[in-house]
Order: structure tokens, then sequence, then C-alpha cells
């Protein structure tokens, strides 16, 4: 409780974890060279559109990204209808300013791994010190921070809430294990209603299975058991009622959508040398924007590769039997971590990994489920061998254990570039030695020197990835807003776009709240797209989730499309009688001078951050 109220309080002081000040146009001093450029899903998506909400009271619904969009779906954003009930992190908007909810939300996704870690560990082992350390391993890892979305660190609060009021449940006698049983079921589609299936079926595989394993040792009379899981049920169906008749519509169509509806992901599309590679993300935080391992640094970033040694050490997939719900815990932990490993590197059978969900989860998106189960196994094991005298491992096998990890960690660490240069082999080798030292110590059962080490090292890593930067002020107080509030105070309800390349400026006019084609698509609004594609022919490029560009060339004869990425699709129209006339844009922020007919230029630059701001007409 201490804890929450100290996020809480960074909250009310708006100490926000933004990184906002990217669209500032002049930095600060001293947030020169931060926060980290590659964090767009952050700064350039998210973040413009919870203002976006705020600024518009939070409708259900709002005209961005080309159409109508539901914005219950879009980037678990605040939204006042029935369904905010399943989604309390967003509470705070509705009775704090958006600068302090923002924060307070903010906290809850950096610290929402080391809560929901703890919460499991600390019910399974009644172990404080234990606990904390594996949730602080958890959530200063690479894979979180360089992640740092609602989609991730609330789902693995979410998640872990969720198997912390079940593990209770199970335990409990008389009323108590009502409560937690309905308890866990709205924390249960709170988690589903993240909508990040890459992380929540994982997430859903790890914490359900410590659950599940417990259940032949609790049911102690089926009657019991069967009003319990009633009431866990029932309050799942409730709520997921709830959500789902309020977002019902955009769910179908993100289910049917080319992308990523349809998509279907492959075995062993993890890159070992990403995977295998958290010792050495601490290069990727020299500068703002880096090339790491070939990728940025998102996508590079992983989490210590724990459940390799304590695979190998002995013991972890031995004690399903067990009295203790510790070690049980630990076969379940452990033996989903290998399937998920197994589904990232390996070629496993698309026909059985379809079974559980896997075909919906890229295999580099395991690294921070993995670092999770890693965090919570190296928990267990140590657990264990305090609790269970007879739990001893050969020395030859925390040897081979100590090995394994060191050679793994070793032949990654020979592929590290950085800009496609190696780094320095004497810094290799000394982040090498110390994390196979921490290591050796971790599996000869120390917890201090071993697991707090192991954090020590990760904290050294990753302390500078996570931007405590500044609140929202370079978006609330940037001076293109300033330019579009004005013109939309004049003319409001009108329909604006963002032409060009600067993906900055598209951000900041979603945030502004006027109507726009451009800017985030959760899903394709039909309708919208008809209007310049009235055949459909373009429909694989245009039916997905994908941040929507546009940009005006006189020199097209009608309107192209360029998927930039899976997920950014960029608009090419003529200025006149093309696109922007049939989707009725009467205005447009432009990061050039446009010379065309039907544009009338309503306001030049004049100082930085300003934009070229045109009403748009017929030619």
């Amino acid at each position: 409780m201490a804890v929450i109220a100290i996020v809480v309080l960074l909250g009310v002081l708006k100490v926000s974890g933004s990184s906002a000040a990217l669209l500032s146009p002049e930095p600060s001093a001293e947030l020169a060279g931060q926060p980290h450029l590659i964090r767009t899903d952050e700064y350039l998506i998210r973040t413009p559109l919870v203002i976006r909400q705020a600024e518009l009271d939070f409708p259900a619904e709002s005209q961005v990204g080309m159409g109508t969009h539901d914005m219950g779906v879009l980037s678990d954003l605040p939204v006042k209808d029935l369904s905010v009930v399943v989604r309390p992190h967003s509470w705070a908007y509705f009775v704090l300013d958006v600068e302090r909810a923002f924060a307070i939300e903010w906290w809850l996704v950096v610290l929402g791994p080391f809560f929901g870690v703890y919460a499991v560990l600390a019910v399974l082992t009644r172990r404080a010190l234990l606990a904390s350390l594996a949730g602080l391993l958890a959530s200063a890892s690479p894979a979180m921070l360089w992640f740092a979305v609602p989609g991730m660190g609330l789902a693995v609060l979410y998640s872990g809430l969720t198997a912390a009021a079940l593990l209770v449940c199970v335990s409990s006698e008389g009323r108590r294990r009502y409560g937690c049983a309905a308890l866990a079921g709205w924390l249960a589609v709170a988690f589903a209603a993240l909508l990040y299936i890459p992380w929540l079926i994982p997430l859903a595989m790890i914490f359900g299975a410590i659950v599940v394993i417990q259940l032949p040792a609790a049911i102690k009379t089926w009657p019991a058991f069967i009003r319990v899981a009633a009431v866990f049920f029932g309050v799942v169906v409730v709520f997921f009622a709830i959500y789902y008749r309020d977002h019902h519509n955009a769910l179908r169509v993100i289910a049917e959508s080319r992308y990523p509806g349809k998509r279907v992901t492959k075995p062993g599309e993890a890159i070992p040398a990403h995977l295998f590679g958290s010792p050495y993300d601490v290069f990727a935080t020299a500068r703002p924007l880096t090339t790491i391992n070939g990728t940025n640094e998102s996508q590079n970033a992983s989490g210590l590769m724990l459940w390799l040694p304590i695979a190998l050490v002995g013991g972890a997939f031995s004690g399903w039997r067990a009295r203790s719900q510790a070690q049980r815990a630990l076969v379940a932990v452990m033996t989903v971590a290998m399937v998920l490993a197994a589904w990232a590197l390996l070629p496993v059978p698309v026909s059985i990994a379809r079974l559980i969900g896997l075909t919906n989860v890229q295999g580099p998106r395991v690294a921070m489920p993995l670092t999770v189960a890693g965090a919570i196994a190296a928990a267990l094991y140590l657990h264990r061998l305090g609790e269970d005298p007879g739990f001893r491992p050969r020395r030859d096998r925390v040897v081979i254990a100590t090995i394994a990890f060191a050679f793994v960690t070793g032949w990654a660490g020979t592929q590290v570039t950085l800009e496609g240069v190696p780094v320095t082999r004497g810094k290799i080798v000394l982040l090498w030695l110390v994390v196979t030292a921490a290591v050796a110590l971790l599996v000869r059962g120390k917890v201090l020197l071993g697991l707090g080490g192991l954090c020590a090292f990760v904290l050294f890593g990753s302390v500078r990835i996570n931007p405590l930067q500044v609140g929202l002020d370079p978006i609330l107080e940037h001076p293109l807003v300033a330019q579009v509030d004005a013109i939309a105070a004049r003319h409001t309800g009108e329909r604006w776009a963002a032409l060009g390349a600067d993906t900055g400026m598209r951000a900041l006019v979603v945030a502004s709240g006027v109507a726009t084609v451009t800017g985030t698509s959760w899903y394709a609004d039909t309708g919208a797209w008809d209007a310049i594609d009235p055949t459909e022919g373009s429909r694989d490029l245009w039916d997905r989730f994908a941040n929507i560009g546009m940009e005006v060339d006189v020199t097209l004869p009608a309107v192209t499309y360029q998927l930039v990425a899976d997920d950014f699709l960029m608009v090419l129209t003529p200025p006149c009688s093309a696109a922007l006339q049939e989707l009725d844009v009467r205005f447009a922020a432009v990061d050039h001078e446009v010379a065309a007919s039907c544009f009338t230029l309503l306001d030049a630059p004049d100082e930085p951050g300003e934009q070229w701001i045109y009403a748009v007409g017929a030619d």
C-alpha cells in the first residue's frame, strides 16, 4: 500500500514519464539528447491520443485516422462508457486533470510488472525479499522498459494480480474465497481488455499454469470448488459482456482485418542474439537513436533468460506433486517457459502451436514473457532451496548450468554491433563476467548476492532507458497546437489533415482534438476508405492497424498508397479533385509550402514549431 501511495503522490506532483519533449520545438538544454527517439508508440501515438480524449471529454468514438473509430479499443485510452469498469488504470482521468492522471497511469505502467510479479510470489513464498527482488528484476529489464506502454506494464500487473487472487482463493475457506474469486474475475477481464495478443497469450499461459497446477491439491470437495468457479466465471462473463457490448463491432473488424487479424506467425522467428543479449542492452542507451545488432533498441531489447540455467541445474521439473504451492508453481512456470522458448527459437509444428494461440505471438515478443517467467522461476528456485532440505542440486549440475548460460550469453556478446561496428571486446567481456558470476551465485542459492546482484546489474544497464523527463507541456503548449486551435475555434467540426513526412506534426494535430483523416487507425473504417478507393482495389494495404500519413503530390494523376511498414500507411494524392476533397477535408497543416489552386494559405510559420496552415477547397 505504501508503494501505491507513492505512485499516487508522484501523479499529484505531475512527475510524468512522458517523452513528449520530442515534440517540443526547443527542448531544454538539460534534456538535450533525451529521451530516446525510438519510443514512437508512446510519444507519437498514445500520448497525443490521451490528450485528444481529455480535450474532447473522453468520447466513445472520434474521427481520427481515416473515419470514425471506437476509442475504447484504441491504445487503452480513457473513455466514458460503461466498459470503463474494467479499465481501472484510466479512472484517474475522470477525477484529475490530464497531466496528473497521465503521470499516475504512467507510473502504474512502469511499476506494473513489479506489482504483478511481487503479488504472485508473496502469496506463494511469503518472503517479501524474494518477491521484491524478482519483481524488480522483471520490471527493470530492457524488455520491459523499451516497451513501456500500457499493453506491457498493465498486462503483467493485471495477470499477476489475477493469479495472486486465485491463489488466495484456492487456499482460503469460507466467504473469503468467494470475494477473491470475484476480484480475480474482474481483474481477468481488465487483463483481456488490453487486447495486445502477443503479450496476453504468453502471460496467460505463465500465470494460468501457476494457478492450474495448484487445483488438484486445493479441491477438497467438488461442490465447494464448483461454487467458487461459478463465482469467478460468472464475474468474467458479466464484465466481458459489458465490454463486448460497447466494443463488439470494432473487435469484429479488427479480427477480420488483413493486419493483424489474419496474420499468422511462424515459429522460430526470434533472433537468439537478441533474446540472450540482455547484458549488452546498456550500449543502446549511449545516444537518442541507436542501431544495435542491426535493429532498433526496442526490437533488440530482452531480459535475462534465467529459465535456461534453472532448467539445467536440476529439480525445476520434479515438484509437481509436492505439498508446497511454490514447488508446484516452479514446475508450471518452467514448463511454460520451455514451450515459449521453443516457439520463439525452434521450428515447432504450427498445427500444435495453433491450439494454444501461439500463432498470434511473434517470436521477438516472447522476450518480455520469458523475462517474467525467468524472474519468477529464479525466486521460486531459491525459495525451494531454503524450504526443502532435501533439495540440493549437485555441484556438477550447478557448473553445467552456469557454463551453459555463460556460453550462450558470451556468444550473444560476440554478435553485438553498434551502428554496424562491433563493440569493444573488453567491455563485452567485463559485462559477461559479471552477469555469469551473478548467475553462478543464483544457482548456488545465494539470494542477495545472486538474485540481488542480478537486479543491480540490470538496473545498471537499464536505468537510462526509461525517460523520466517532462510532463505534457511540450504538446499542450506547442506552437502548432495553438495554430490549429485558433482556426478550429472559428470553424468548429471541420475535418483536418496533416500533410507531409513530419510524424510529429500528425501527432500534434491529433492531440489538438480536431477531426482528422491522418493519425492512428486501429482498424479500417470501410466507409471512409471507400470514398477514395470505391472499388477496394487497395484493400490489402489499408485494411489494417496503421498510422495514416498523407502527402500531396502535384505530379500524381490519382490517389496511390505506400505501405512504409506493416503499421504505417502513406496516402499520396493530388492536391485538388482527389483524396482531400473526397474526404471533405477543409483544413491542412503542412510541413512545406504547397502551390495549388485549391489551397489557400491561412497561416505561415514565423516561429519554431509552427507549420503552414491551408484552407482546402475544390479545384
